[in-house]
């Protein structure tokens, strides 16, 4: 990190009365500790102390006591190192004006070796090892499918009709969404469109493409502002794949594309930043919000105050005078996965003399997915849940693939003279760093063998997906090659506490109907997630 860099974090902090400094769990929730005064200068410079496990905690903080015959039985202290470049406000959580910023954190050894147990840590060695040995950057956007309920309740935000692509529901609620986008827009979160999804109470939020680990950081901040928010105004906002048994299920699409790289970026590495907390010019981390963006964005709000559990706060809104321009929400195209924040390179997946405008290239990633599919199923729908998803309607159940084909858990777009891969397997709970993760590792090892890639839609003759949550986990431990790019200790410590406070607990329970199976289901995962 430059010192023009640092020195912009010190003075950007200081608008700050609380920061958080927070580590990314493999359930995608936020870990950390809220410092203020001159501990958060003192956090910045040095750091912090936690336990190694900080990251392999349940969605309930359930302990897996298994997970110490990889940690080792002393479950000693690692080090916490902050990003400074990733300070973004954290605006729904302060009351009476006070004000929240957030830090993302990064594990590591004190030998100063990073700890892959992170899995942003593990998505960056991904990421490392794409650019080293294959001069490619990764670039991502999402499709972040969320249900809304009424706080307390399973009552869906509309009621119990169908609303999909319905602009009137919208309309309804137009100011709950709108302030939800202007909060996204001042924390530097760039969404591309919102619409009502096709369950009750389902909304879907797109975002643009984004280099490196900045994809993941973005997915991360959507999550946990979209819940943050809704808890405002007495809503519970869920990326619970199925909530109850009638409704169809969230996803968490992830599209992606390969880049070579542009000029002057050949060098750099730790994740796209340019090394260990390196700039993010490079696409390396998210580029937050500027102190201009975000004063113009408070001067635009008014407080408005009320009591809630016997508790005092106060909200921001829009004022009058922001009314007529606070909805403007950008063109959702093809553009996705495009790389309008391109450095310089060329979408390496495209070839307009193939047929499918597919090159070589994407064909041995594509390979190296399918290949890896029933592995990967163990880190895209991490939850017991999420086997509700698949094998029902238009989510994925055999292991195909398809140019536009919804059914497929692979759909290839190449209109407009664009090719990029959507992966529909991942589940809405799933932490997009490992979903991420895991997808580059199986793609390179497509590329490293070179994979054929087998004929696209021939869905009689395909494996299925994984059934359940233990299914997966067996076969993720029986992928050898994906093992090994991932990383031996985080896919035993992975395995471990799935199968002790998840797989273990629901067969424990002995739950003999299905409304007893879903009430488990939703105490595990209807708040956490």
């Amino acid at each position: 990190m430059s010192q023009e860099a640092e020195s912009r974090f010190y003075e950007e902090q200081k608008k700050y009365e609380y920061l958080q400094y927070v580590i990314p769990d493999q359930n995608n929730i936020p870990r950390g500790k809220v410092v203020t005064g001159r501990f958060k200068e003192k956090f910045a410079k040095e750091g912090w102390e936690t336990a190694n496990v900080i990251c392999m905690n349940g969605p309930n903080c359930e302990f897996a006591f298994s997970i110490f015959d990889v940690y080792g039985h002393d479950m000693p202290n690692e080090e916490l190192r902050p990003c400074l470049e990733t300070l973004t406000p954290w605006p729904w959580v302060g009351r009476e004006g006070r004000r929240v910023g957030n830090v993302l954190c990064d594990l590591y050894h004190f030998d100063g070796t990073p700890d892959l147990s992170s899995p942003r840590q593990l998505m960056k060695a991904q990421l490392d090892t794409l650019r080293r040995d294959h001069g490619l950057v990764l670039k991502t956007a999402f499709e972040y499918e969320f249900g809304v309920y009424k706080e307390g309740t399973l009552e869906p935000l509309g009621g119990n009709r169908l609303w999909c692509y319905n602009l009137r529901h919208w309309a309804r609620h137009q100011d709950l969404f709108c302030d939800l986008t202007d909060l996204l827009k001042v924390m530097g979160l760039e969404v591309s469109s919102l619409m009502s999804e096709f369950p009750p109470g389902q909304w879907e939020i797109t975002t643009e493409p984004e280099e490196g680990v900045r994809g993941g950081d973005v997915c991360f901040y959507v999550k946990n502002a979209v819940k943050g928010f809704f808890e405002t105004r007495d809503y519970t906002a869920t990326f619970m794949a199925k909530p109850t048994v009638e409704n169809m299920a969230a996803g968490l699409h992830l599209n992606h594309s390969l880049w070579s790289l542009g000029e002057g970026e050949e060098g750099k590495e730790g994740g796209e930043e340019g090394g260990e907390n390196g700039e993010k010019d490079g696409g390396g981390n998210f580029k937050y919000g500027d102190k201009s963006e975000i004063e113009a964005g408070e001067a635009g709000r008014i407080r408005t105050s009320g009591v809630k559990d016997g508790i005092e706060s106060t909200v921001t809104q829009p004022s009058k005078a922001h009314q007529s321009d606070r909805c403007k929400t950008a063109k959702a195209t093809d553009s996705r996965t495009r790389g309008d924040r391109n450095t310089g390179g060329r979408n390496v997946m495209l070839d307009d003399t193939d047929p499918d405008n597919m090159s070589k290239t994407a064909r041995h990633w594509l390979a190296g997915l399918l290949h890896h599919a029933p592995a990967l199923t163990a880190l895209c729908c991490p939850t017991l849940n999420c086997y509700r998803r698949l094998f029902s309607g238009p989510t994925p159940s055999k292991i195909t693939w398809g140019v536009d084909d919804r059914r497929g858990v692979f759909r290839v777009h190449n209109a407009k003279n664009n090719v990029y891969i959507e992966n529909r397997l991942a589940s809405a709970p799933c932490s997009p760093y490992l979903a991420i993760a895991g997808t580059v590792a199986a793609g390179l090892d497509g590329l490293k063998r070179e994979l054929d890639l087998p004929k696209a839609g021939v869905a009689e003759k395909a494996e299925d997906l994984p059934k359940t949550l233990a299914d997966a986990l067996d076969a993720l431990e029986k992928d050898e090659e994906l093992r090994s790019l991932l990383g031996e200790r985080f896919v035993q410590v992975y395995l471990k506490a799935k199968r002790e406070y998840e797989v273990q607990r629901y067969l424990a329970a002995n739950l003999d109907t299905e409304e007893k199976q879903m009430e488990f289901e939703r105490n595990m995962y209807f708040e956490s997630m």
